[in-house]
């Protein structure tokens, strides 16, 4: 079995220049978990509308940037949705909380 050429130095130097020239990436990464709860809404109302999880997660993908499975869009929307009725719940019991007697 034949050697393959050498690779020409000049494709290392230029290699290591375009490297050591590349810009850091951004520090802050948008999350899946960010990404859906930014459109968490939308997401819902799909549910409502009889999409399944794996074609909302295809949608996601294209559109948003989603990279996780099925699954965890499935947990990260149920977790999300509980969080959501718990702040609801408690801002209605402090309204209760503040409202005159009878």
């Amino acid at each position: 079995m034949a050697m393959p050429p050498p690779v020409p130095p000049e494709v290392f130097s230029q290699a290591r220049a375009a490297f050591a020239a590349a810009p850091r990436p951004p520090a802050s990464r948008v999350s899946d978990w960010d990404r859906v709860r930014a459109v968490l809404d939308d997401i819902l109302a799909k549910r409502a509308e009889g999409w399944s999880y794996a074609e909302i997660r295809s949608a996601l993908v294209e559109t948003v940037g989603f990279k996780g499975t099925i699954g965890t869009l499935y947990s990260y929307v149920n977790r999300l949705s509980a969080e959501r009725r718990a702040t609801a719940r408690a801002g209605v019991r402090k309204a209760r909380d503040r409202a005159p007697g009878p």
